[in-house]
């Protein structure tokens, strides 16, 4: 069950307006603001690996049996209790924990806890297309939290990058994702359209991050930041074993364009959009 582009928009959308309310900015993301933002009015807890094992008095490494999941789990036991994420908070790199708790914020967002708890509750097992369905859904969500396509598109237009690679070291060196999350969502920009999917109207909020960050680097500077990027994205598709797609000229090369050429040198009153 693949998402549509109508779904992905609809998730797209959500994670525009959750980023909205909690204020973001800048990049890359700082899960706290988001998660301060979603306990304020819901039952929701978020606790460390760490934490839960020094209650429990266990060991950490067996957390993730009790949870169901070796990084991060959303666990929902129903209405008249608190939904929880746990998240393993050790032994893995910072910039995974920060996607562990997107993906997690993403299927509390869009209501994958309660799908889960009704199927549950019914003695049935989820199908494995609704199970792929609400991981693709997460994936989609957690990756336009941590770096929303409009600025994507925007950075890709201002470095006049329109290649796998390229777009791969923007997500490392600018949004700071990791290296599978980069790949991944690099390939998503290049292998579905994406025309339609953004507003133009969502770059507000970000503008004085995308000034500052390319008043002090340069096309010419970010040149070196691709070049540094260059062997990760080598190494990780070496890894999958995937033939090295060719690059090519986006068919929507001419809508970067023009979101850049919507945007203009920060005012005082931070106006941004023409």
């Amino acid at each position: 069950m693949s998402m549509t582009i109508s779904d992905e928009k609809m998730i797209l959308e959500k994670a525009h307006n959750l980023l909205a309310a909690a204020g973001v900015k800048s990049f890359p993301l700082r899960m706290k603001p988001i998660i301060a933002y979603l306990q304020t009015g819901n039952e929701l807890q978020v606790v460390k690996y760490t934490t839960m094992a020094k209650l429990m008095n266990v060991p950490v490494e067996t957390i993730g049996f009790k949870v169901g999941s070796d990084e991060a789990a959303l666990v929902y036991t129903g209405p008249d209790k608190p939904t929880t994420i746990y998240y393993k908070d050790v032994w893995i790199p910072k910039v995974r924990i920060r996607w562990n708790l997107g993906h997690e914020v993403a299927h509390f967002c869009c209501g994958h806890h309660l799908i889960e708890y009704r199927v549950k509750c019914s003695g049935l097992e989820m199908s494995k297309a609704t199970a792929a369905h609400i991981e693709a859904e997460a994936n989609t969500f957690s990756r336009a939290m941590h770096a929303p396509l409009e600025l994507v598109l925007l950075f890709m237009g201002y470095y006049k990058i329109y290649d796998r690679l390229g777009v791969f070291a923007i997500l490392r060196g600018i949004f700071q994702m990791s290296v599978p999350a980069s790949y991944y969502y690099a390939n998503r920009i290049f292998n579905r359209p994406v025309r339609g999917l953004f507003d133009i109207e969502h770059l507000r909020q970000y503008l004085d991050f995308y000034h500052d960050f390319t008043a002090t680097f340069n096309r010419a500077a970010f040149a070196a930041v691709q070049r540094r990027y260059e062997p990760e994205y080598d190494m990780f598709e070496k890894h999958l074993n995937r033939r090295v797609l060719p690059d090519y000229r986006l068919p929507y090369q001419e809508s970067i364009s023009a979101i850049v050429g919507r945007v203009l040198p920060r005012s005082d009153d931070n106006a941004g959009l023409a």
